[in-house]
Formats: C-alpha cells, structure tokens, sequence
C-alpha cells in the first residue's frame, strides 16, 4: 500500500464534516460510526472505501453480517485492510481514524475523537478511549 496524500484544505474539510455532521440522525450503513469515519477519510485524500457495504444493513448485526461477508472479522481488520497496519492511539494526529474501546469507529480530533453513536448522532469523546488508530 503506497503512501496516502492528504488534499490541501484537508483541515478545513475536516472541520466542514464535524460541523455538518452536528445536524443528522444516525442511519445504519449512512452515517454509522464506521461509514462517517470512512466518509471523512474519502473527503480528505479522495478514497472510498465505505461503497462496498453503504446501504447494505439496517441494524448492527447486519453491518457485522456484511463485514463478514466482506472476509473482515473485526471492525479493526476492516480498516486494517484499507488503511493499512494500525499505529498506536497516542500517536494519531488529526484526522486519522481511531477505534474507540474496541467497539466504535472515529476520527481524531486533536484532544478529542468524533464518533456517530445509535439514537445519538455525531459524538465527541476524549481520545483516551481510543485503542488504536491508522493514518489517514
């Protein structure tokens, strides 16, 4: 995998996403922690690689069907495949993708991820509670 470049106003697009991303529902396989973070990726370098499972479940046990469909058996070894080798979490800069306590998909933020929670929406938590991260 060939090194990733990041467009030039990556910064101000990221900002752009969190601010609109403020305003919607959560949608399983729209704007779900794992889709968002990958449509951030996709905005900031171009790539994306949320097409193979986008409007593909309903709930979460059919995004877990269609990642393992897929031949991912974690959310981890998702973005592993895309993304490449995982780094540790202390070591994610804005706008990397970082799983939060092995459960959740997000983006850091600095200090602080964004995630999209169920019946919440667009959340930000401390990036403490990350456990790994990969370079976007």
């Amino acid at each position: 995998m060939g090194p990733v470049i990041r467009r030039d106003d990556w910064q101000e697009r990221l900002i752009a996403l969190v601010e609109e991303a403020k305003a919607r529902a959560f949608d399983w396989s729209r704007f779900d922690c794992v889709t968002w973070a990958f449509d951030v990726r996709a905005d900031l370098i171009g790539i994306d690689g949320a097409e193979p499972w986008r409007g593909r479940y309903r709930c979460l046990n059919g995004g877990l069907r269609v990642m393992r469909k897929l031949g991912h058996a974690s959310i981890a070894d998702l973005v592993t495949a895309q993304c490449g080798e995982p780094i540790s979490a202390r070591m994610a800069q804005r706008g990397d993708l970082v799983q939060l306590q092995d459960t959740a998909l997000g983006v850091c933020l600095g200090a602080i991820a964004a995630t999209v929670e169920d019946g919440v929406g667009l959340v930000l938590v401390p990036m403490s509670l990350a456990t790994l991260a990969w370079r976007v």
